[in-house]
């Protein structure tokens, strides 16, 4: 904050702070049971350095937790059979999903 003429200014930056769109892509989407599903995102490898990926069945219960591997992380689905929702969540804070089918 600044004071001008005894009143206090809070001054902001100008101009826009570009911000990437996070997609996460599942391929097979089914997967069958005992199946390696790979998870694909755009994000850039820093953001990733840290990011983990939780999984949830559909009542929201974590299932499995693992560290990303880079842009494609291969996972071993080992769940029940249903709907499983995956979330990436980067160091920023940053975080994005996709529901993923299993099948026995």
């Amino acid at each position: 904050m600044l004071k001008e003429n005894g009143v206090e200014i809070l001054h902001t930056c100008k101009g826009v702070v570009p911000q990437k769109n996070m997609s996460l892509k599942a391929f097979p989407n089914p997967v069958a049971y005992g199946q390696t599903l790979l998870l694909e995102t755009d994000i850039d490898e820093d953001m990733l350095k840290e990011a983990i990926i939780e999984v949830y069945c559909v009542s929201g219960l974590l299932i499995d937790r693992m560290q990303a591997q880079g842009r494609i992380t291969p996972v071993s689905v080992n769940y029940g059979n249903g709907m499983h929702i995956f979330v990436l969540k980067c160091k920023n804070g940053l975080s994005t999903e996709m529901k993923v089918v299993v099948s026995y």
